[in-house]
């Protein structure tokens, strides 16, 4: 019975949910990563800008050599059309470490964020958003016996083993009374 299924589904995904307490711990430690990151990629990154700085000095001086006639024309293109190429290149490389340092953080927080409202947004979804969102979720689920048989992808299969093995949600009393 579909119904049925999409109920269990539903259950599962809700072991993806993370308590606020351990979000804001991963976020901390998102946070930490993406500092220990930085300051590796700080040296490369200085590296880069000193050899475009060093390659712009050279075009100036090349620049000033070909006004005061010192070097050929031809000379002066080849150089020019050299320098101007590895200039690009430092430059597309000190983008990208730029876009990576941001983009790591907010994907982080994108995948908590959607763990944590992924059972909400299956229950709410009509059809076609839930199969694209299984499709982003899992990998190789399978039916037995009535069952579904979850299996996430990354970074959802390490979410949901954390989830099993412990247990992020609210303590409850060793000792449970009835309720009155």
């Amino acid at each position: 019975n579909e119904k049925v299924l999409d109920k269990q589904v539903e259950s599962a995904l809700n072991g993806l949910r993370v308590p606020t307490a351990t979000q804001e711990y991963i976020t901390e430690g998102l946070k930490q990563s993406l500092n220990l990151k930085r300051s590796t990629e700080d040296k490369t990154r200085q590296n880069l800008e000193t050899r475009k700085k060093k390659l712009q000095n050279r075009l100036a001086i090349l620049y000033e050599d070909r006004l005061d006639k010192i070097i050929a024309v031809d000379f002066y293109q080849e150089k020019l059309k050299e320098y101007s190429k590895e200039i690009k290149d430092l430059d597309n490389k000190i983008s990208r470490y730029t876009n990576a340092d941001i983009d790591y953080y907010n994907f982080g927080s994108k995948i908590l964020e959607l763990s944590n409202k992924v059972s909400f947004l299956y229950k709410n979804a009509n059809l076609e958003e839930k199969q694209e969102l299984l499709n982003f979720l899992l990998s190789n689920s399978t039916l037995k016996d009535g069952k579904v048989l979850i299996s996430y992808k990354k970074p959802f299969d390490i979410i949901y083993q954390r989830a099993v093995r412990c247990d992020w949600r609210e303590r409850r009393d060793l000792n449970p009374r009835p309720s009155a």
